[in-house]
């Protein structure tokens, strides 16, 4: 259990390593088909696409963790907390005390 908490830690942290990391700009990349949610499908290619290694269970359980309303997708809401990982306080804290830039956000 522990090890498969830490590798979704790792796929979080993956997900905004980039130094200009902007959320809604991550989230439309995942989200190609222009739904305004993401699926497994969705994530499975992105992750493959950019070479990152994941385990089915592991994906399986991040989007059950983070899917809050149960309806096997990630809505943006969902998805910012999916990428607020414990190493990106700046994401966090703009988030946890209402920054509402859309250009940043």
């Amino acid at each position: 259990m522990k090890d498969l908490d830490n590798q979704i830690e790792e796929i979080r942290t993956e997900l905004c390593q980039n130094p200009n990391f902007i959320p809604r700009l991550l989230f439309d990349s995942i989200d190609l088909d222009q739904k305004n949610y993401i699926t497994l499908n969705d994530f499975r290619l992105y992750l493959n696409n950019h070479f990152l290694p994941f385990e089915e269970q592991c994906l399986r359980r991040l989007i059950h963790n983070f899917d809050k309303d149960k309806d096997f997708s990630i809505d943006f809401e969902e998805f910012l907390g999916l990428v607020l990982t414990k190493f990106n306080l700046l994401i966090y804290s703009l988030v946890k005390y209402g920054f509402n830039n859309s250009s940043f956000l």
